[in-house]
């Protein structure tokens, strides 16, 4: 054998593997065969390099070319592992490792042992055989438990007897390669083949950890491994790599006979949008276990697969909340106005996120004849559901219903107070001025805060002094808010107290007041940019003014846009998608542009809003991007990188 591969390698002489892989691609069988044995003659000339240009090979769309080459990679793999001396003394090892059965691997291990004993190899030269042992696909995980009990394999052998310990140990290798960085990715790569299910995973968990976003294809080929928790594992890896090239691999996991793998690939087929998908995923609005149900639910409401919504309505009444739940978003999304009894009467749900999600669902389905029904949200016992029921409200409540809403600012309940103040000034209700107005003394700090903030949006020139008396308010966070809502009045500075505040030891007032009179035309730019760069670099005060920071320099630097979506913007159809809203704002001379992940929501035609509200509606009331407004054009962006590009945009002046 060894006598053989000698000849062929003089016979193919020093061809660079580029050359040889290109006579792989040949018309001629023959250049095609020649090509592909002197690859594999030649295992022990090639540099990493070189190993790499046959991986990329590996994946050429001619299927007898990428089936050589990957076929020649996995046997170069085998042999280097191996290493010169036991490829030259022991035969079939390519074969017994690559696809080879249980005896096959054993007949190379008893003919290593019988070598060893004659003398013939080295411990270096086991060392190789043992981690190919270690790693393989065994049909019977206990044939190499067996073996290496046997007298003559525990002389020769170093490898520990128990295959779990075993599997611990290669973890811990894989690990140790995991610390040195992405420089390691392809030697943990080969860890992805183990024969154990748990090193498969820790290898994946590696990858996923140095961002070996290239090993995907061989990430890939786990979406069909046997065990299910490494299927789960490559799917969240590809998930989080938005690795949509894989999206039909998704689509066949979702009859995967394990419910969270279904899960996994369906969560991640609605991120990535995958309509053609839909169908199938419709199937497991009956699926057994519940969080797949949700998932299908969101899912064809995110696709808008309007054709399921009865099969969805049916989901109302499903035991879980998780599904209840999902089923009243999609229901949303589809603004289907023929479900709203049911969707009424989960506003009395047990679960509080079913019931803020039927809020916000109402909100979207309708023009205000729902969201009425809303209004006794705003005693809810849960907070969180207190605060969508406002939000909802803010946007959609009826004449009626604001009415119902101004007469809970006299509750006992700061919590459902604070609820309403905070409805009428998204409202900008400005029948309520006075009633807002006498929220500003409340005994509860969050209420007064809102009070200030809601009469910055519905106040006029005259509540200036109002506004600014509360600046001298023993709480912290009534005095921000009310710098913040100076700024929004638009009323100008009372007797200079913004300017004054500038410089204030409490940095959180002070950069209010400086985002405040930037907005208010009292400012200069590099003060705007060194308050952003101060706001950038303090995780609290950006927390708490990121997004007024970037709002105040869109005004300052884009006038003409804020302006802009200040009007009113006409529909011609429901928004449902980010192609909807470009369509809209297109309209009224501006350009959408979407730089970060977000979601949208639904606006349905009826509704008369400014473009300003509109796009604060479809961002929603958490995780929102920030509005950076940028001549004519509209970009979402992630709320940090928006503070970077303003301090750019001011750079200079």
């Amino acid at each position: 054998m060894f006598l053989a591969v000698l000849l062929l390698v003089a016979a193919v002489g020093d061809e660079p593997i580029e050359t040889l892989l290109k006579g792989l691609r040949s018309d001629d069988s023959k250049i095609r065969s020649n090509a592909s044995d002197a690859i594999l003659a030649r295992w022990s000339d090639w540099t990493d390099a070189d190993l790499l240009k046959l991986e990329q090979t590996a994946a050429d769309p001619d299927p007898e070319v990428g089936g050589r080459a990957r076929e020649a990679r996995a046997r170069i793999r085998i042999r280097r592992t191996a290493g010169k001396n036991l490829i030259g003394r022991v035969e079939r090892i390519d074969d017994a490792f690559l696809s080879g059965d249980d005896a096959a691997k054993l007949g190379v291990m008893k003919e290593a042992r019988g070598s060893w004993k004659a003398g013939l190899l080295t411990r270096e030269d086991l060392a190789g055989l043992e981690q190919l042992a270690g790693r393989a696909q065994w049909d019977d995980p206990t044939a190499l438990d067996r073996f290496l009990k046997e007298p003559d394999s525990k002389q020769t052998f170093a490898l520990p007897p128990d295959g779990a310990a075993r599997a611990r140990d290669r973890s811990k290798d894989v690990e140790l390669l995991g610390v040195q960085g992405k420089k390691r990715s392809g030697q943990v790569a080969e860890y992805l083949t183990d024969g154990a299910p748990e090193v498969r995973k820790t290898a994946l968990q590696v990858i996923g950890g140095i961002q070996a976003r290239e090993q995907a294809p061989k990430v890939a080929a786990l979406l069909h491994d046997q065990h299910d928790g490494v299927r789960g594992e490559a799917v969240a890896l590809l998930s989080q790599w938005d690795a949509k090239e894989y999206a039909a691999d998704f689509a066949k996991l979702l009859e995967d006979p394990v419910g969270p793998v279904r899960w996994k690939a369906m969560m991640t087929l609605a991120a990535w949008g995958h309509r053609d998908s839909g169908a199938n995923v419709a199937k497991l609005l009956k699926d057994g276990f519940a969080p797949s149900r949700a998932e299908a639910a969101a899912a064809l409401g995110s696709f808008g697969a309007r054709q399921f919504a009865p099969a969805i309505a049916s989901l109302l009444a499903d035991p879980h909340a998780i599904v209840r739940r999902s089923a009243a978003y999609a229901l949303g999304r589809f603004g289907a106005v023929e479900y709203a009894p049911q969707l009424k009467k989960l506003l009395e749900d047990r679960d509080a996120e079913v019931r803020w999600t039927a809020a916000q669902s109402l909100g979207q389905i309708g023009p205000g004849l729902h969201a009425d029904d809303v209004v006794g949200l705003l005693r809810d016992p849960d907070p969180e559901v207190r605060e969508e029921a406002a939000w909802v409200l803010g946007f959609a409540a009826s004449k009626e219903a604001v009415h119902r809403i101004a007469g809970l600012l006299d509750a006992r309940d700061a919590d459902v107070r604070h609820g309403a103040v905070a409805a009428l000034g998204l409202l900008r209700a400005r029948e309520c001025r006075a009633a807002v107005t006498s929220m500003m003394s409340d005994p509860q700090e969050w209420v007064r805060a809102e009070a200030v903030l809601a009469l910055g949006r519905l106040g006029g020139g005259d509540d200036a002094a109002r506004i600014a008396a509360l600046l001298r308010d023993p709480d912290r966070r009534v005095r921000v808010c009310a710098a913040l809502a100076l700024g929004e009045l638009g009323a100008g500075d009372p007797d200079g107290v913004l300017a004054g505040l500038e410089r204030n030891e409490d940095r959180m007032l002070g950069l209010s007041a400086t985002l405040s009179l930037a907005r208010l035309g009292k400012g200069t730019p590099a003060k705007l940019r060194a308050a952003l760069r101060e706001i950038a670099t303090d995780s609290l005060a950006f927390a708490y003014l990121g997004t007024a920071a970037s709002d105040a320099a869109s005004y300052v630097q884009s006038r003409e846009a804020w302006d802009l979506l200040n009007r009113p913007l006409k529909l011609q159809a429901p928004v449902e998608t980010w192609k909807d809203l470009s369509s809209a704002l297109f309209e009224v001379g501006l350009t959408l542009e979407v730089q970060t992940d977000c979601t949208i929501g639904r606006l349905d035609k009826s509704r008369s809003m400014t473009g300003r509200r509109v796009l604060a509606w479809l961002m929603g009331r958490t995780w929102t991007p920030a509005v950076v407004l940028d001549g004519r054009k509209i970009r979402l962006m992630d709320r940090r990188d928006s503070l970077a590009h303003w301090q750019q945009q001011l750079e200079g002046k």
